[in-house]
């Protein structure tokens, strides 16, 4: 028994080294960063996907320094907005949860926070809708097509915003 155990053990190892041999000089792929992928995966086109956008047509692309700084400036109040309506939906989602979970939970408590979280959704999008309209004030009239062109092809759910900053 003593000796079926060694044996056991000694097979254990063995395969574990062998595995972990064959992992350490395998040749580990370089991390890759936002919008790169491997060579031919997609191209020179921007983000995780085809998004019928290439560099060259993005409206962000053509910023002056001045309207530049007039976008951060909108992004910089929208995400500070933005910021304050998520941490207040997450408080009132754990305080709906709480209601939920409560030996007698009330109906109209439970309404009462549906129709505050419903609220604080509202407002979200008001911020965003807000910072849009900011962001086409600043805007000449051929950034603007293209700026409209990107806002309603991802309003129509065809084609996806990939991962990062959008606008």
């Amino acid at each position: 028994m003593k000796r079926a155990n060694i044996v056991s053990m000694a097979i254990i190892f063995l395969v574990s080294g062998i595995a972990f041999s064959t992992y350490t000089f395998a040749d580990p792929e370089p991390p890759m960063g936002h919008g790169e992928h491997p060579a031919g995966m997609h191209g020179d086109w921007h983000g995780h996907g085809f998004s019928g956008y290439c560099h060259d047509n993005r409206w962000q692309d053509s910023l002056t320094d001045s309207q530049q700084k007039d976008v951060q400036k909108a992004r910089l109040g929208y995400l500070k907005k933005k910021d304050l309506i998520k941490a207040k939906l997450k408080q009132a989602k754990v305080e709906f949860a709480t209601l939920l979970t409560q030996d007698s939970p009330s109906n109209s408590a439970i309404n009462k926070k549906v129709d505050d979280i419903s609220k604080l959704y509202s407002e979200k999008m008001r911020a965003k809708a807000d910072y849009k309209i900011q962001i086409r004030k600043i805007l000449t009239a051929d950034q603007r097509v293209k700026f409209d062109m990107e806002l309603m092809k991802h309003a129509s759910g065809k084609e996806g915003y990939g991962h990062g900053q959008r606008w």
